[in-house]
């Protein structure tokens, strides 16, 4: 079973290791964006702090949204005071969040959390959302922010990522546990406030059929365990992470927009009403860049000739939530959708199989041949308890049985991280 600590030490090592050429960057601008959805207006508006705290212990493969300098909880409330008095017609949901989480204590001070939520509820906007990894959360905390929203609706996104334990710990390096997830839900439920689960598509060492599977059953785990509603987020290529590494050495590429397609017309129309598309392009883009610290590096896409028009009817979706866009994207003809559907038949072995070659990659090529020498076995060892199968399975040997990729779906166990890694 998952341990005290579902930390992946190797891929946490990796990470950090990347991120130490991470430019810094201490005054990043407060970011608004507005857009339409089927419910109304949303705008979106992002604060500037230090960052979030699980970035600097390595977490997350595809995450980076910039490290900011040190940041008081006054700056906070003022940076979002600021924004919000620029916002001419407030109206419908107001998303105000920072890089992290607004309940991380060790991000956001409480008391400033608490304050940007009483303006949040002050501004105009009809309902108010914000997002937090769920093992910050208090059944106090929750009672406060309810106290500052002042009756408004109120919203929390919870980052889920995968429904696959095995796939969080392994490839995602999330550093958390599903029932932590479902405990923040149901805290949050208690106290009628509904959750918004966001899923991953384009997660690192899974490939785009496994990638669309776990999707799917990510999305169908979140609505049966109770979340109101879920969004899907085809992973840009941001720079400083994992996945950066592995696309600039041709192991991994973004999403195709065909497999975001697919992914919607695989839960249906009837579930699809639940479901938002974000960051199939990237906003960043749009606004003139992501700043040095948070380069987006390589986006969701399809080929040159189709690519305006499948995001103009992405978006069109997105506004409007009807399901007949995603059926004439799925009978969209265009060689490179045919294409797509080819790769997806390529016999491969499961995940689970192309793991442990994956990691004795990274770790050789980050944290080198000689730290490799000296703990690459360890690695493997700690890869194959982790897989549920033999060290000697994680190092190549053949596995007893069909490939399969049965070992991703049950309880994996996890050892204390290894201190001398």
């Amino acid at each position: 079973m998952i341990g005290t600590d579902p930390r992946n030490p190797f891929l946490s090592r990796v990470a950090a290791r990347l991120r130490r050429s991470r430019p810094p960057n201490p005054h990043r601008p407060t970011s608004l964006i507005v857009e339409r959805l089927p419910s109304g207006p949303l705008t979106r508006v992002w604060f500037n702090t230090a960052g979030c705290p699980e970035d600097k212990r390595g977490a997350c493969t595809m995450c980076n949204y910039g490290a900011g300098g040190p940041t008081t909880g006054d700056e906070m409330v003022a940076q979002v005071e600021a924004a919000i008095s620029g916002i001419a017609q407030p109206e419908g949901t107001l998303l105000v969040s920072p890089s992290g989480s607004l309940f991380d204590a060790r991000e956001v001070p409480t008391a400033a959390a608490l304050a940007i939520l009483r303006l949040a509820a002050a501004s105009g906007f009809g309902a108010i959302l914000t997002e937090t990894r769920p093992e910050t959360l208090t059944a106090s905390l929750v009672d406060q922010a309810l106290e500052a929203v002042a009756g408004r609706a109120f919203g929390v996104e919870l980052g889920l990522e995968s429904s696959d334990q095995a796939v969080l710990n392994l490839c995602v390096n999330k550093i958390m546990r599903l029932a932590d997830w479902r405990t923040a839900l149901a805290l949050l439920s208690s106290r009628g406030v509904p959750v918004t689960a966001n899923v991953s598509l384009g997660t690192a060492f899974l490939s785009p059929a496994e990638a669309i599977d776990d999707a799917v059953a990510t999305v169908l785990w979140a609505l049966r365990h109770g979340s109101r509603d879920c969004a899907v987020f085809p992973l840009i290529v941001r720079d400083w992470t994992v996945l950066a590494h592995l696309w600039r050495r041709g192991r991994h590429e973004p999403p195709s927009l065909w497999s975001l397609v697919e992914t919607l017309i695989r839960v249906g129309p009837d579930i699809a009403r639940r479901v938002s598309i974000s960051w199939y392009k990237d906003y960043d883009q749009e606004r003139g860049g992501a700043s040095a610290d948070m380069t987006a590096l390589a986006v969701p896409t399809t080929c040159p000739d189709c690519h305006a028009e499948v995001v103009r009817r992405l978006d069109s979706y997105r506004a409007t939530g009807d399901f007949e866009v995603v059926a004439g994207l799925d009978a969209f003809t265009c060689p490179c959708h045919d294409s797509w559907r080819a790769s997806l038949d390529g016999a491969q072995a499961p995940w689970t199989h192309r793991l442990p070659s994956a990691y004795e990659a990274l770790g050789r090529e980050v944290l080198g041949e000689t730290w490799w020498a000296a703990h690459g076995s360890g690695v493997l060892d700690w890869l194959g308890v982790a897989l549920g199968e033999s060290g000697a399975q994680a190092r190549g040997q053949p596995p007893v049985g069909p490939p399969s990729n049965a070992s991703s779906r049950t309880a994996i166990r996890v050892n204390s991280p290894r201190s001398e890694w």
